[in-house]
């Protein structure tokens, strides 16, 4: 949830640093939301994999 809301936050600002079109912008914001959600499945899939036993 935390990468989710950092990278909608880094989206936000580079919307209000460029100020883009309107499809730039949310092209920019669905790629930001796509990212976050990456990064926090990967971290969710790392620390579920590190609490499971490998023999």
């Amino acid at each position: 949830m935390l990468q989710i809301m950092a990278t909608l936050l880094f989206g936000l600002v580079f919307l209000m640093t460029l100020k883009p079109a309107l499809v730039a912008s949310i092209m920019a914001m669905a790629i930001a939301l796509v990212l976050g959600l990456v990064s926090g499945l990967l971290f969710w899939y790392i620390r579920r994999r590190k609490g499971k036993i490998v023999m």
